[in-house]
């Protein structure tokens, strides 16, 4: 679907639209040829790293999330094995996407609030996947635990 999406956006949709109030950003910043490849292997929000990608630009989320699912199966395989590894790889993992956050927004001087981001703030902070890892390890944290309420909790009450 991803892919068709992709192709649609850019051959197909100059042939349907073109008269909206905002095509005009679509005809002058359309980059699907250099980019196409990084979407389609879900790099396109590290690729490339400075400058702005207009094929698809709000598709940045779609590749964190599927960077993020391919840390799944060592971060629950660890938590189902050996607990103590699972805690020390989520802290490990938090803390060097804190560290690469803080050097990102120090080196860059980028400021805290919203409203006086420059250019750089989107493409080299704001959808990076060191500045969504956090929020996604909390979200496995809670799938996990989860899984222990329900499963392990309710054998104990059998023995």
């Amino acid at each position: 679907m991803y892919a068709f999406t992709l192709l649609f956006y850019w051959r197909f949709i100059v042939l349907f639209g073109g008269d909206g109030p905002l095509f005009f950003q679509y005809e002058n910043s359309h980059t699907c040829e250099a980019h196409w490849l990084w979407h389609l292997t879900f790099l396109n929000n590290i690729i490339p790293w400075k400058g702005d990608d207009y094929c698809m630009n709000w598709t940045w989320f779609i590749a964190c999330e599927m960077q993020f699912y391919l840390l799944v199966p060592f971060f629950v395989s660890s938590y189902y094995n050996n607990r103590h590894r699972f805690w020390i790889m989520i802290l490990v993992a938090w803390t060097m996407a804190s560290v690469i956050s803080l050097v990102v927004i120090v080196k860059n001087d980028l400021s805290a609030s919203y409203f006086t981001f420059k250019d750089e703030y989107w493409t080299i902070f704001y959808q990076k996947p060191y500045t969504r890892l956090p929020a996604y390890l909390i979200g496995m944290i809670f799938g996990c635990s989860y899984y222990t309420f329900k499963h392990e909790d309710a054998e104990q009450e059998f023995y």
